[in-house]
């Protein structure tokens, strides 16, 4: 119920789910949440060449996934202009920076202006709108997870009117934490607490601490594991390190346990060998 408050769905949204279904994000934001308000959730084939093609027949108008969706996607724009002409590379570029100037603009709490309207218009017109097609052309946000997103893909998306809320949680917080609004986002951040959710830094660690009624009651006939993981206040140690910014927004600066997250959000422990 506090995720349908904090995801913008509506009963008309048509959701493609791209995500192994095991995948925790993958369950509670794109199964349960969507039905619960009567959205359609439509399942990816479980071949990624096939993505593109389940794109344009679902048409979906919102998506949950990972940053190597957007990589993908981003990574096969930009080499497909780099073989173009001079001139095409040059309108992509002039395009592309629109983007940054809509997101400055928004970061100083200002509206797009007419100007820029007009050449974000323009800019669809011959730039965008073949892009947005291979989306199925309806997408209004993504919501993003499991690891960072670069800020110019989320640049380059939010040229086009793509969005991508970023968001943060663990599969013991089942796994809502904190998500990006639309009318309050900033691309590197994850957000701020979900409803019926505290989040606070530990004093002397820094470490990110949750409470609320998405936190696990335990691990598994594991009673030491679960004394470390939740305090006797309740409070989960999620094993990151954050600050929250000037708006109130989490961001996650750093791990405790010697663990890398990868990209596609697989967690790698680094060793001697």
């Amino acid at each position: 119920e506090a995720a349908a408050q904090a995801i913008p769905f509506s009963p008309d949204d048509v959701g493609l789910t791209i995500l192994p279904l095991s995948h925790m994000f993958a369950r509670s934001a794109g199964m349960f949440v969507p039905l619960s308000i009567g959205a359609a959730v439509a399942f990816a084939e479980p071949v990624m060449e096939r993505w593109a093609s389940n794109l344009v027949e679902v048409r979906p108008t919102v998506m949950l996934t990972v940053p190597p969706f957007f990589h993908r996607i981003h990574t096969r724009v930009t080499d497909e202009v780099a073989k173009g002409s001079l001139l095409k590379q040059r309108i992509f570029a002039w395009a592309v920076g629109l983007g940054r100037k809509r997101y400055e603009r928004h970061l100083a709490g200002r509206g797009d202006g007419i100007a820029l309207r007009l050449q974000l218009w323009l800019a669809n017109k011959l730039v965008f709108d073949r892009i947005k097609r291979r989306t199925g052309g309806r997408l209004r946000f993504f919501a993003s997870g499991a690891a960072p997103l670069p800020r110019e893909v989320g640049e380059f998306f939010y040229a086009m009117g793509m969005l991508i809320l970023e968001g943060y949680g663990l599969s013991e917080t089942a796994p809502f934490l904190s998500l990006n609004r639309p009318d309050s986002f900033k691309f590197g951040t994850v957000g701020y607490p979900f409803p019926e959710t505290e989040i606070a830094i530990d004093e002397q660690t820094g470490e990110i601490l949750a409470r609320g009624p998405q936190v696990m009651r335990g691990y598994l006939n594991e009673p030491e594991e679960t004394a470390k993981a939740i305090d006797p206040d309740g409070w989960f140690h999620t094993g990151d390190i954050g600050i929250f910014d000037e708006a109130g927004r989490l961001v996650i600066t750093d791990r405790i346990k010697n663990l890398i997250v990868l990209s596609n959000g697989k967690k790698v422990t680094p060793a001697p060998m």
